[in-house]
């Protein structure tokens, strides 16, 4: 898959055979969220240990230089450290490192710039009013999430034969190979983009081996494509109003989650963060929407935000769309944040 590619299987539906675990782990230094269902996870060597008290606090570094607002957002007792895999659970099965706030500073890692200013959402294909996410929706929450400006593309339109397609029979749908979409996205990127992300309601394969994936992305180059397709109901029905917000929620995460990624930020293991490995739809569905302490100071050190006024936009949005845990938190954050802010 050469420098294009992180790919995250779940249990669900990956085809593992001709892919080494050394080349597994490769991948997920750098991409996505893919489900997968078929082929069992490759077995852990060993319980695992999750990170001490000091290994966190040394992942979040010194805060000599940080404004007080900024160490009180970062109060690692606002958050809840991870805890000991179970079986089958991400970090059990690819024993990730993790990366510190000073790896991600030593990396040469992209971020927005004078040039590069905007993150843009682009459709691929239809995208039905009753079995989508709401485009609009979506941009608000990526612009909020990243306080970044956040524009939707014309759609890219499909047309048989313009990407390289199967059809997938275990499921009864075509499915398109991510890495010629990434091409394609290349060519055409805006000179202002810090980023382009399409996203589909076509089902995605990144190779023959595999059964799909949710996406698959290029940080180096920042372009990504995800699908939402195996977050709705397998029926042609539209969504009930509980499933549009559930699907609303998984697509917000799924977004920021990847979009993270973009910005050179890997897999957490100190907190339950949204940015947590995952290798199923519960175990995805348990992330919080919100980063950790130490995901939180990289997010800030790359885009120079102000945290209480982002968690302020991020709360308006839940309660507009009823994402009441998550709403929840940060009102409570907020609350936390106001006396230093003052």
């Amino acid at each position: 898959m050469g420098r294009m590619g992180h790919l995250e299987s779940t249990r669900s539906g990956l085809t593992t055979g001709g892919i080494t675990r050394r080349t597994r782990t490769w991948m997920l230094i750098l991409l996505l969220t893919a489900m997968a269902g078929g082929g069992a996870a490759p077995a852990a060597d060993a319980p695992l240990s999750p990170p001490s008290e000091a290994q966190r606090t040394q992942a979040l570094g010194p805060l000599d230089d940080a404004t007080a607002l900024l160490k009180a957002a970062l109060d690692p007792g606002a958050f809840i450290p991870m805890g000991t895999p179970g079986p089958g659970d991400w970090q059990m099965v690819f024993h990730e490192p993790g990366q510190t706030f000073e790896d991600f500073t030593r990396e040469n890692h992209p971020r927005p710039d004078a040039i590069h200013t905007t993150i843009y959402l682009q459709p691929l294909g239809d995208f039905p009013a009753d079995r989508s996410p709401d485009l609009e929706k979506l941009r608000r929450y990526v612009a909020a999430f990243f306080m970044t400006p956040a524009n939707i593309l014309p759609a890219r339109p499909f047309h048989a034969g313009d990407f390289q397609e199967r059809f997938n029979a275990t499921v009864g749908a075509r499915q398109l190979r991510t890495m010629s979409i990434l091409r394609a996205m290349l060519q055409d990127k805006p000179r202002d983009a810090f980023a382009v992300v399409d996203v589909t309601m076509f089902d995605l394969y990144p190779q023959a081996s595999w059964n799909f994936v949710f996406g698959q992305s290029s940080p180096g180059q920042g372009v990504g494509v995800f699908s939402f397709a195996r977050y709705t109901p397998a029926e042609n029905r539209a969504l009930t109003p509980l499933e549009s917000t559930l699907l609303l929620r998984r697509s917000c995460a799924v977004l920021s989650h990847e979009i993270l990624h973009l910005f050179g930020v890997h897999h957490c293991i100190y907190y339950h963060c949204i940015i947590n490995g995952s290798n199923s739809l519960d175990e995805a569905d348990g992330r919080p929407l919100h980063v950790c302490p130490v995901d939180l100071r990289k997010l800030q050190e790359a885009t120079g935000c102000d945290v209480l006024q982002r968690y302020q936009q991020l709360k308006a949005l839940c309660d507009e769309w009823q994402l009441t845990d998550e709403g929840s938190w940060l009102a409570a954050e907020i609350h936390r944040l106001a006396a230093p802010a003052k």
